[in-house]
């Protein structure tokens, strides 16, 4: 495999190692501050989040792959090729510019599964990566929405009365105990993470290996295989 990175892959690894250390290490002081019971409510929170989301790739990817997108009207660049569902538009790609290459589409053959299962293997990648990404952003903020909803009953169930204030309502103070429980869980919580992560990063790196290794086998063992 050609080496195209501009960098060795040794240094690579070296800052992936570091940044899922800074990840874990961050989410361990969060959840220190934050305690116990606040890291247990979003670790569950998160849990559900991913589970949800778990659930919901396949048929989420399958759609993808038989979306049609002709009613936007959009041609792929320096051709008259409208964009229609993902392998439709390949096809009328591999029609006008590299008719030699449409052996690949014919139904029933392996290079037609391989392309389906790399079209969904990227759509499941690019899922995962908004999932993320939502879970930073506006599914945090959903989260910190309910927190505010839920916190007063739960600390009534969970959590010691300290004191009260001058209005005699109880005031709810962390233990230490608290705190060293949450960055336990936050620690753990920052390791799911650079997990997820790993996957992506495995995922991307699964598919560019079977994408290169496809372009370099030659035409008449595919034509064989098929």
């Amino acid at each position: 495999m050609l080496n195209i990175l501009p960098i060795p892959v040794s240094d690579i690894i070296t800052y992936l190692n570091l940044g899922f250390l800074a990840i874990i290490i961050i989410c361990a002081i969060v959840g220190f501050f934050r305690g116990t019971l606040k890291s247990v409510f979003f670790a569950i929170y998160t849990l559900i989040v991913f589970s949800l989301g778990w659930i919901f790739m396949g048929p989420a990817s399958n759609a993808l792959l038989n979306i049609d997108l002709s009613w936007i009207g959009i041609t792929m660049p320096d051709t008259n090729i409208a964009l229609t569902t993902p392998l439709e538009t390949l096809r009328l790609y591999l029609e006008e510019m590299s008719p030699e290459y449409l052996y690949l589409l014919e139904e029933g053959s392996y290079s037609l599964e391989l392309i389906k299962g790399l079209f969904g293997a990227v759509f499941n990648i690019v899922f995962v990566i908004l999932l993320v990404v939502l879970s930073f952003t506006v599914l945090h903020s959903l989260g910190g929405f309910l927190w505010l909803l839920l916190r007063k009953p739960l600390r009534k169930v969970f959590c010691k009365k300290k004191s009260y204030n001058k209005k005699g309502k109880p005031k709810y103070k962390k233990s230490f105990g608290s705190r060293f429980g949450g960055l336990g869980i936050g620690a753990v919580k920052g390791l799911s993470y650079t997990l997820i992560i790993g996957f992506i990063l495995a995922g991307i790196a699964s598919v560019t290996d079977s994408l290169q290794t496809f372009i370099e086998t030659p035409n008449e063992e595919v034509a064989i295989v098929c």
